[in-house]
């Protein structure tokens, strides 16, 4: 990434995460608060950041558009128009528009940014699916009882 586009992520990064304090902190810092509700503020404060962080970064990952991607078949895909999924990262979900191809050849849409951050067909990266990186068990995932989706 060169210099200037790195320094313009940081801007905006920083630009986002001060939105979020000036929403979320309390107007009167000196305010009572018990710890519990400070760890709380914290707590949401940190997620809605990370998730904020995810998406910036992701967003910028996918290159202009092109109108032919080569597929996985080796034949020429042509652009139908940009497709949004969400995926489900450690930080919470997170919605991602990305351009969308389609193969006449092999009849296989896809969107190279997916296979670009090696996410599955369902909604998660590798790191959810045991691959290397983080790892989520029952007892550690950030992530809502209902919401997990492997089996024990």
């Amino acid at each position: 990434m060169p210099s200037s586009n790195r320094e313009r992520l940081i801007e905006d990064l920083v630009a986002r995460n001060r939105e979020v304090l000036r929403r979320r902190l309390p107007q009167d810092p000196s305010a009572p608060q018990t710890m519990d509700e400070i760890e709380q503020m914290t707590e949401e404060i940190s997620q809605e950041m990370d998730r904020e962080i995810d998406r910036i970064i992701t967003e910028r990952k996918e290159v202009p558009p092109e109108n032919q991607a080569r597929c996985s078949c080796g034949a020429l895909a042509r652009y139908r128009g940009p497709a949004e999924r969400v995926i489900t990262t450690r930080h919470g979900e997170v919605r991602l528009r990305r351009r969308y191809y389609y193969c006449p050849a092999c009849c296989r849409g896809f969107a190279p940014l997916d296979e670009q951050l090696r996410l599955d067909g369902g909604a998660t990266p590798e790191s959810f699916r045991g691959g290397s990186g983080w790892h989520c068990s029952p007892l550690t995932s950030p992530l809502p009882r209902r919401a997990r989706s492997w089996s024990a």
